[in-house]
């Protein structure tokens, strides 16, 4: 599991040509923006009882920002690594292209991990000739000094589609004819500055609203049995990465549980919806976007959400040898059989994570025959993998002795 805790400011998802609500300048700033406020992230609390914004004015039918134009994707992009290549620009385009590895590029430079290159483009023009899948000299346009820029298709963005893992209460109650009904989604940095706020705006929607159009400064509201669990409502964009985001509801019941995917990784899951209150109203809710790349199944993570497992440190694989446990029956979520294991005095734990879920304790390095070589990958490898490995201090790596 890698823990990405970078992202590149052109983190590049698709925006079609229609819904480009910003210009390339230059180097120094990709994008001028129409809104251009910043407001510092004072919220202390997931609710609000600021009774404005309560429109449900149902007069406007419009279904606009329902973009069907072709995307335009920078391929194989990955965000930025954790490894100190790379980094000191920060508007740089990282890919990882199948027979040449990880590529970085900017404007002025650009090159190869696994050739151990980095610099000017004049010095490093055979990173473009010989790794053409990464579509550099397409990307990245020459410019009369020699530098380059970033090609006008190419728009630095990054998408956030909401999927429904849960509905909301109100959607599985179909005689009030009544679903989720959404102020607006505020985005904000990972320094907590606002970014922006979205309501009619840089929104592409795939199941419009039925009850109160998207309009103004609400986003919309839906009428039951209009969408189902597993749908993607919406998608928004922004220009630069997200680490939190706060979504404005009428009212708890009216709260879906999300996945929320950043340029289709998974960056937020919730384990259910927000219940059936009606109060307070409304109401406002934060999410935090993990920076984990591959993030598995929360259903037996003891979790609420996947930004609760931003700092347990787990890894993918099982222990090896695999020749010593002390097994822990009646625990059956990962944060258990870490507790579990501090309790008990181990400071790891191995968890079977498909099948019937089994927990069990040892100690790393461990002595003799039970000392711990590595981690090796079982059944299908990532987050289909059949067994989890973890240290009962949060933040700790079995992969490295839980040091």
């Amino acid at each position: 599991m890698s823990n990405n805790s970078s992202l590149p400011i052109i983190a590049v998802g698709a925006l079609g040509l229609s819904s480009i609500s910003c210009v390339i300048s230059s180097f120094t700033g990709f994008l001028v923006s129409g809104d251009s406020n910043v407001e510092s992230n004072n919220i202390t609390s997931n609710t609000s009882t600021d009774t404005s914004n309560t429109s449900t004015d149902t007069s406007n039918t419009s279904t606009s920002n329902t973009n069907t134009e072709s995307d335009y994707t920078i391929p194989h992009q990955i965000p930025s690594g954790t490894d100190d290549w790379c980094l000191g620009d920060d508007k740089t385009v990282q890919q990882d292209v199948s027979g040449c590895g990880r590529i970085c590029s900017s404007a002025t430079n650009v090159g190869s991990k696994r050739d151990g290159t980095w610099g000017p483009w004049a010095d490093n023009s055979t990173v473009a000739s010989t790794c053409t899948g990464a579509k550099l000299d397409e990307i990245w346009e020459v410019q009369d000094d020699g530098t380059r820029k970033l090609a006008d298709i190419y728009m630095a963005a990054f998408k956030y589609e909401f999927i429904v893992k849960h509905l909301d209460y109100m959607a599985t109650v179909p005689q009030h004819n009544l679903a989720a009904h959404i102020h607006n989604v505020k985005l904000y940095d990972s320094d907590g500055i606002l970014i922006k706020t979205i309501t009619h705006n840089d929104i592409d929607f795939h199941k419009a609203p039925t009850h109160a159009v998207n309009s103004g400064d609400y986003l919309g509201a839906w009428k039951s049995n209009t969408y189902n669990k597993g749908d993607k409502l919406f998608t928004i964009t922004s220009d630069k990465p997200v680490k939190k985001l706060t979504v404005k509801y009428g009212r708890p019941r009216y709260a879906p549980g999300w996945t929320i995917k950043e340029n289709g990784i998974v960056r937020f899951e919730d384990r259910r919806n927000h219940g059936t209150e009606e109060n307070p109203t409304p109401v406002t809710y934060t999410y935090t976007l993990s920076s984990f790349d591959d993030i598995g199944d929360l259903s037996h993570s003891g979790y609420y959400d996947i930004s609760e497992m931003e700092d347990i440190g787990l890894e993918y694989g099982l222990m090896a040898p695999n020749n010593i446990h002390d097994w822990q029956y009646d625990i059956n979520t990962y944060e258990g059989c870490r507790l579990r294991a501090g309790e008990k005095g181990y400071n790891a734990f191995g968890f079977q994570q498909t099948g019937t879920k089994y927990c069990w304790l040892r100690q790393v390095p461990g002595t003799g025959e039970y000392t711990v070589t590595g981690i090796d990958p079982t059944g299908e490898g990532g987050k289909k993998d059949s067994h989890v490995a973890g240290c009962a201090v949060k933040g700790k790596k079995v992969s490295n002795n839980c040091q």
